[in-house]
């Protein structure tokens, strides 16, 4: 009977400690679990067919989040305790889009708002209000030049006909203006605000694939507009648009080109 009692213990002590390990194992499983990179939405409120291309991108260095929302880019911040997951300070641009694409932006915006908690698969993950599947996330194969060091970056954005002409330089220190070719060049210290606006709408487009932007409209070809060309600079790399008509950029640069005529245009008041 003492030999049994004996026995009987030290099973129940194997049996806590292999409970206990496994509860560590999945504790420090869950404590693992990261996010990071881009991710496209494919499943958005169980609704599977989603008209836009919406995209996710979390930076596990500096916990910032961003992405498309069908009509607007986003960013904000999140964090991560085990498989609890909240986002916060979220903000986006104000694009003026259709209303179907407002509409699948609110739809995404509320997802987020309501996401509790996460779990990783493969190169997917699933965002979730408890047990709710709130949308679901494959990781983007992308070649977009992300992580981007700020003095690697520059801008230069030109835009002329035979009469009008504009000249746009933009660094990380620096906004550099000039709209006649007569005039001198204006000069002022850039708002770092702006200027990490202007990356993060950078860092969230395929930069290498500027060269084949398509315009929308071809009206500089008969002088019906003026010639404008935006070109990025990245650790040394040119990436130049081909050339379309001021004031209508491609849908894929048109919140970078807006975002630098709008500091131009702070340029000129100061």
């Amino acid at each position: 009977m003492k030999t049994f009692t004996i026995l009987l213990f030290s099973i129940l002590i194997n049996g806590c400690g292999a409970s206990q390990d496994a509860k560590t194992s999945f504790n420090q499983d869950m404590t693992d679990n990261t996010l990071n990179g881009d991710f496209t939405i494919t499943t958005l409120d169980t609704q599977a067919n989603i008209e836009q291309e919406l995209t996710l991108k979390f930076d596990d260095a500096t916990k910032q989040v961003s992405g498309f929302a069908g009509c607007n880019r986003f960013f904000g911040s999140y964090a991560i305790d085990g498989d609890k997951l909240t986002f916060s300070n979220l903000g986006s641009t104000k694009m003026l889009c259709p209303e179907n694409d407002n509409k699948i932006e609110t739809d995404y915006f509320k997802a987020l708002e309501s996401v509790t908690n996460f779990n990783v698969s493969d190169n997917s993950i699933t965002l979730l209000n408890n047990k709710k599947e709130i949308l679901k996330a494959t990781k983007a194969a992308t070649s977009k030049v992300s992580k981007i060091q700020d003095g690697n970056l520059s801008y230069t954005y030109s835009a002329f006909t035979r009469g009008t002409y504009t000249m746009i330089k933009i660094d990380q220190s620096n906004i550099k203006t000039q709209f006649n070719r007569t005039d001198k060049e204006q000069t002022r210290t850039i708002n770092t605000e702006d200027w990490n606006t202007l990356k993060t709408l950078t860092e969230a487009i395929d930069i290498k694939s500027l060269n084949n932007v398509k315009p929308p409209s071809t009206a500089h070809q008969y002088d019906g507009a003026p010639s404008a060309v935006l070109t990025i600079t990245v650790n040394g790399e040119e990436y130049t648009t081909p050339t379309f008509d001021d004031g209508n950029p491609a849908k894929e640069i048109s919140e970078i080109v807006n975002k630098i005529l709008a500091m131009a245009k702070q340029n000129t008041k100061e």
